[in-house]
């Protein structure tokens, strides 16, 4: 007989949402500092999860349960994995500025040589 291997459902921040019958904003706000709603015991919660869902989604990845193409866009737009590709820079007087595209990462860093 042949077995095939099949991933649970991802957990995400949606489902959860549905489960406790609230929108997915007013979940995402629990963990927002900024938000008038922020509750600190969520953020911890929702630090946890987000730990636990980027590690079921390599688990499940390295398995070969996903395909490795949406395993990959997923990992680099719900955890904190990014594609990195290294450049080396040389000479004088250049500025460099990265941003992080993640809504909660807006600080610029900013490097300069020279």
């Amino acid at each position: 007989m042949d077995y095939k291997r099949e991933p649970r459902k991802l957990p995400t921040l949606v489902q959860f949402a549905k489960s406790i019958n609230v929108s997915y904003p007013t979940v995402y706000n629990w963990q927002w500092e900024k938000s008038g709603s922020f509750q600190k015991e969520f953020l911890e919660a929702f630090t946890r999860a987000k730990e636990l869902q980027k590690d079921f989604l390599i688990q499940a990845g390295l398995m070969g349960l996903y395909n490795p193409i949406f395993a990959k866009f997923t990992a680099i737009n719900i955890t904190d994995m990014r594609d990195v590709q290294e450049t080396k820079l040389s000479g004088e007087g250049f500025r460099l500025i990265v941003e992080y595209p993640n809504e909660r990462e807006k600080d610029k860093i900013t490097a300069e040589t020279g």
